[in-house]
Parts: C-alpha cells; structure tokens; sequence
C-alpha cells in the first residue's frame, strides 16, 4: 500500500508530521509492503504534475491513504470519491505513525465525522464543499 504522511521537516525517519495537507513542506511516499520511502518537497510534487492543487498532484501518485492529523470536508470528500483512506495519526512522530500504520492501529476518518466535528473554519476560501461550517 502506497502512503502519503505530510511533514514539517525533512530529517528522514526523524520528521515530525505536519497539522495537515496544506501546511506541510515535505511529502513522504511511503510504501508499507517493502518498507521504502521517498520524501518529496511538496512544491516539487506539485511542479511534477503541473497542478494548482496538492490533491490533483496526490490522484496522480497513486496513492492509498494518506496519514494526518486533520483533513478538511472537501478535501475528505473529494479523496474518498477516488478510494483514497485518510487515516488519523495519534502524535506528530513519523516512526510513531509508521509502527502503527504498519501494525493497522491508525483510524480512518468518516465523512459523518468531519462534519460533526470539523476541523475547519471556512475562513481559508480553500474549499467549495456547501456544507463546510
């Protein structure tokens, strides 16, 4: 399974995860069948693929699940409509969140849940979803 975890720094294995998606300065591609990893600047992600959106840049990766802390409505809703699983962290520790992704302890977000409990302000102008709080 292919995993993208956003982080902060880019100390490899030290990282520490970012808040979420858009504040993140590295990508980390991980893959948890063979164990490797790459670690992209998301800039360069998303040069890569010549887009204006780091999803759009994330569709074109490949991807699985994406492991973070938050995850705005329309982000969720627009990555579950492509099958990709976004999965809770449980501290902002890269190795913490690879054992446990490893192991299958992270949770997946549900769109109820972001709903109910939304970690955004629709203050940002980022997303187009209607039912943003």
């Amino acid at each position: 399974m292919k995993v993208c975890l956003p982080l902060i720094d880019n100390n490899e294995l030290d990282s520490r995860l970012s808040n979420d998606l858009l504040s993140a300065l590295f990508l980390m591609f991980f893959d948890t069948i063979t164990g490797n990893y790459t670690i992209y600047p998301k800039d360069t992600l998303i040069d890569k693929y010549n887009s204006d959106s780091i999803i759009k840049s994330l569709l074109n990766e490949g991807l699985n699940a994406i492991v973070t802390p938050t995850i705005k409505p329309m982000a969720l809703k627009i990555l579950h409509e492509h099958k990709i699983s976004v999965l809770r962290t449980h501290s902002n520790s890269l190795k913490e969140n690879i054992y446990m992704l490893e192991h299958m302890i992270l949770t997946e977000y549900t769109t109820s849940e972001i709903y109910e409990n939304p970690s955004c302000t629709s203050n940002c102008n980022k997303c187009s979803s209607q039912s943003c709080k």
